[in-house]
C-alpha cells in the first residue's frame, strides 16, 4: 500500500510537471481528481503505514526520477522546430529497450533468468 501511494504522487508530480515546463493547464477537475487520487491511496494504505527512512528516500528518488523520465520524453518527442529535438516513437522505443539490455543482462545471473534462454 505504501508503494501504492507513492505511485500515485509520481502521477501527481508528472502532471505539476506538465504544468510548469510545457504550460499543460491544469483544470479544477484534473486537480480534484489528482487530490482523490491521492487520498485514496493513502486511506487504502492507512493501516499499513510503517517508517523506514532507506524505505522513503528510495520511494521519494522512484518518485523524481520517473516524473523526470516521463517529462523529458515529452520534451524529447515534442515536435518543436526551434529545437529540433523529436523522436518519433518508435526510435524513442527503441532506444528505451536498447537502454534496458545492460541492465537485464547483469540481472540475468542473479534471476536465474539464463536457465529460460537455454534449450
Amino acid at each position: 500500500p505504501m508503494v501504492t501511494i507513492f505511485k500515485n504522487t509520481s502521477t501527481v508530480i508528472t502532471a505539476l510537471g506538465d504544468n510548469y515546463l510545457f504550460g499543460q493547464k491544469l483544470t479544477p477537475l484534473i486537480l480534484f481528481s489528482s487530490f482523490l487520487i491521492v487520498l485514496s491511496s493513502i486511506v487504502a494504505g492507512y493501516n499499513d503505514i510503517s517508517f523506514d527512512l532507506g524505505g522513503y528516500i528510495v520511494m521519494i528518488a522512484n518518485c523524481i526520477t520517473s516524473a523526470a523520465f516521463l517529462l523529458y520524453m515529452r520534451h524529447v518527442t515534442s515536435n518543436d522546430l526551434k529545437t529540433k529535438n523529436y523522436l518519433d516513437r518508435w526510435t524513442m522505443a527503441y532506444y528505451n529497450n536498447i537502454l534496458s539490455i545492460p541492465l537485464l543482462c547483469t540481472l540475468l545471473p542473479f534471476t536465474n533468468g539464463i536457465e529460460g534462454l537455454l534449450p
